[in-house]
């Protein structure tokens, strides 16, 4: 499950998407492509003003009908994650899904993602976990290179997939059974600005059995990447809305 929107003044090398976004959905696709142990469903419910932007191949769940603008009259109009989670909930395929995967929009999955998660759930019959991301440069190399250099694009991923990255504490990948995904409430939290990610990992360590916490790190295991570290909810113009959340 992936949050999907569309940037009205997009890049045209990105366009309809922002650079995150791009190669986070070409990425996703790239594994789904690649899984040989795992049958993967990519699925998004977006704003009926962002629907041409939803891939033909990820499954478009019921539109989204509320938003910031909506119930508190911001100037953002951010989605409320509940009604994401919702929306896959009452989808007619839901009860054949194994498990749920959620990531942030921004987040780069490893051409090998899905089978990785399958044989996590193999071997250790985690009931949900995290995996931590690696935070890579958006463009030109090593994260900290001085100097101009040019975006990443969805063409650039075999060179992401080898930068060695920085690890990162933030949790932004989270993956769990169906029936505990069944169970999560996150309320009237909206996306983009926290507290999203302390309250979904607080419930999964409340509910799951066998809850794991699993880095993304420079060897074998490559799971997902991050392009920069922005923090754009850090910003002044941001505080309001990070307040509102809380």
């Amino acid at each position: 499950l992936f949050p999907l929107y569309k940037v009205y003044n997009c890049e045209s090398r990105f366009c309809p998407y922002n650079q995150e976004l791009s190669v986070a959905i070409a990425a996703m696709q790239r594994a789904r492509e690649n899984a040989k142990n795992a049958t993967v469903t990519l699925a998004t419910s977006v704003f009926t003003e962002d629907g041409d932007a939803v891939p033909s191949d990820f499954v478009r769940l019921p539109n989204l009908t509320r938003s910031t603008q909506s119930e508190y009259q911001l100037d953002k109009k951010l989605p409320f994650i509940n009604d994401l989670f919702d929306n896959l909930r009452s989808s007619p395929d839901f009860s054949t899904y194994d498990f749920v995967i959620y990531t942030n929009g921004d987040i780069i999955v490893h051409e090998s993602f899905y089978d990785t998660v399958a044989s996590i759930i193999a071997k250790h019959r985690n009931d949900a976990f995290t995996i931590n991301r690696l935070t890579v440069a958006k463009g030109g190399g090593e994260i900290g290179k001085k100097g101009s250099f040019e975006l990443y694009t969805a063409l650039d991923l075999d060179v992401i997939y080898k930068l060695r990255g920085l690890k990162h504490p933030g949790y932004d990948c989270f993956v769990m059974k169906r029936e505990i995904f069944e169970q999560i409430n996150m309320g009237d939290i909206f996306l983009g600005h926290p507290p999203v990610s302390p309250l979904l990992m607080l419930q999964l360590e409340s509910l799951a059995e066998r809850f794991k916490k699993i880095p993304s790190y420079t060897g074998t295991h490559r799971g997902t990447f991050h392009l920069g570290n922005d923090e754009s909810w850090k910003k002044t113009k941001n505080l309001k809305y990070n307040k509102i959340n809380y």
